[in-house]
């Protein structure tokens, strides 16, 4: 089922490119050793991510935010959510769970096949970079 928001994503994605707001790189926990770089836009209603193993970039959309609690004097720590756009059709989630400057957990589900990645920061240096992705 192909999803407008996706579909929309990719248009205007196609057409503007956005200024990166925030990017994480970050590496499965798992025997896989998967490493993937987490790109979003200014306002992070989209974004792209990127697999050291793959080629090109895969398009994501915002598919919203919980707060999870907000302690008094100190920032509120939020799970945010990301759908995985290919073609047109949502095929994975990512979950980023953040705390002011501080990333919790990174965690990635595939749709297609139910497989579930976690993943802890890494500082690849010749893959970790946005810039000139798109």
């Amino acid at each position: 089922m192909k999803s407008f928001a996706c579909i929309l994503a990719f248009c205007i994605s196609s057409a503007l490119i956005g200024q990166i707001d925030f990017s994480y790189c970050a590496i499965s926990k798992d025997k896989k050793a998967i490493t993937v770089l987490f790109c979003l836009e200014e306002g992070w209603e989209s974004g792209y991510v990127s697999y050291a193993s793959g080629n090109g970039i895969i398009n994501i959309e915002s598919a919203g935010y919980e707060l999870d609690f907000q302690p008094v004097g100190r920032p509120g720590a939020f799970d945010y959510f990301f759908d995985e756009c290919i073609d047109g059709v949502i095929t994975g989630r990512y979950s980023i769970y953040i705390q002011g400057a501080n990333i919790y957990s990174f965690r990635y589900e595939n749709y297609r096949n139910g497989q579930k990645f976690d993943f802890e920061e890494t500082h690849h240096d010749s893959f970790c970079h946005c810039q000139g992705l798109r």
